[in-house]
């Protein structure tokens, strides 16, 4: 009996080990192949120069000089990321250090989680992201972290990890309203109103602590405009491949005083929705109410519930919401990637795949793997691929959170 159990263990060691080695490979091979690769236009034109500021006017100066919608942690991770990959240009660094925070993703779900295989492909499903220069990599330790430490009931430093997770990018405040949800029951009977008042407090204490040093060293004013540039982000559809782009289609097609004329027949960003346009932005709103009331009033809530909540309300954003651009729906990805980490099921697998798909799709579609593609050129029976492919995420992903919600329900029996 102990030969069977100590051979069982060797058998998951090496399996780990093994899967740890295959990640490790597939990010040097990664980072070698692709480190001279033109990125997006963020790259090029916006990060690259904002480890330049930070070295030439220092760290609170240069935030400032940034100017931009991104929280100060996302600067400082770039900036020790080029001095890690020193022997390298920023961009170069960047790419390394995207690469470096997806290790530390992968290492985590492969020890922690003990699910090696979703470690490795979890790093692979995220590579297209890095070869064009997004940062979204920087958040995504962070985010894996508080979930597992809200699984593992360690709030304090759930809290810590997640306020860092908001602290590199905005996006993760969108489902922020659903996580305090998640300690708080109203029901229409006695007791009407539940929650634990000293942990949430403790939360609460951990998360101003963790702020502190922030507002300390770059004082509040910068912070708060940074804060409200990202919620006054223009554009009706910059790239985003949902319902609005399809809106956005068919207003320049049939609007084009009011918007943009088509470009030869393909439709291009419209950066100053005004009017009637801005309704969108209320479907977005009303959802997300409901959601925060539907998670209010539930009598069984756990990680994997208030997940698959998280992941809803995330995907009607990016399918609903104005200004959403072509790489935000990778944080629902890795959201999928939590939640089959906590929840290993087949139907689980295929929502972690279908969201893959369609993250990756997104960014390809524009940007190919290296920065320049004319695939979002074409069309089919005059109807433009961006236009059929928005079209079809919209069902999809549809359909998928449609599923996640049933299960959710189900689980209130």
């Amino acid at each position: 009996m102990k030969l069977t159990s100590l051979s069982a263990k060797t058998n998951e060691e090496k399996k780990r080990y093994l899967w740890t080695l295959s990640a490790i490979v597939i990010v040097i091979i990664d980072f070698l192949v692709f480190f001279r690769a033109e990125g997006t236009g963020d790259i090029r034109e916006h990060f690259i120069y904002w480890i330049d500021n930070v070295y030439q006017y220092g760290f609170r100066q240069g935030f400032i000089e940034n100017a931009d919608m991104y929280p100060p942690l996302s600067t400082i991770l770039m900036y020790i990321g080029s001095h890690i990959f020193f022997i390298f240009e920023n961009a170069q660094a960047i790419r390394g250090m995207d690469l470096l925070m997806l290790l530390v993703c992968g290492l985590w779900i492969i020890y922690k989680y003990n699910k090696p295989e979703y470690g490795f492909w979890m790093i692979v499903s995220c590579l297209l992201s890095v070869h064009l220069g997004f940062i979204d990599a920087l958040v995504f330790p962070f985010l894996i972290i508080a979930f597992y430490f809200l699984q593992k009931e360690r709030y304090c430093l759930f809290a810590v990890f997640f306020t860092l997770c908001c602290c590199v990018k905005m996006q993760p405040l969108i489902i922020a309203p659903m996580l305090v949800c998640y300690f708080i029951t109203i029901s229409n009977k006695k007791p009407y109103f539940s929650a634990p008042i000293k942990r949430i407090l403790q939360m609460g204490i951990c998360a101003i602590l963790t702020l502190a040093p922030f507002f300390l060293i770059y004082g509040i004013e910068p912070i708060i405009k940074c804060i409200r540039s990202g919620l006054i982000a223009p554009g009706f559809s910059p790239n985003g491949l949902n319902f609005i782009w399809i809106v956005q289609y068919f207003l320049e097609m049939y609007f084009p005083d009011k918007t943009m004329p088509l470009t030869d027949g393909l439709p291009e960003i419209y950066w100053g929705p005004h009017g009637v346009m801005l309704i969108f932005n209320y479907v977005f709103w009303i959802i997300f109410i409901a959601l925060v009331i539907f998670t209010l009033f539930l009598k069984r809530k756990n990680p994997v519930i208030i997940l698959k909540i998280c992941i809803i309300e995330y995907t009607f954003y990016f399918l609903f919401k104005l200004a959403v651009h072509e790489n935000h729906l990778i944080l629902a990805m890795v959201l999928t990637a939590i939640l089959l980490c906590l929840e290993d099921t087949v139907i689980n697998r295929w929502i972690f795949m279908v969201y893959a798909f369609i993250t990756n799709m997104n960014m390809y579609l524009f940007y190919g793997i290296t920065g320049i593609t004319y695939f979002h050129n074409l069309s089919v029976a005059n109807i433009p691929n961006s236009v059929i492919l928005a079209s079809a995420n919209t069902v999809v992903l549809l359909g998928v959170n449609l599923l996640l919600f049933i299960s959710i329900l189900k689980d209130q029996r």
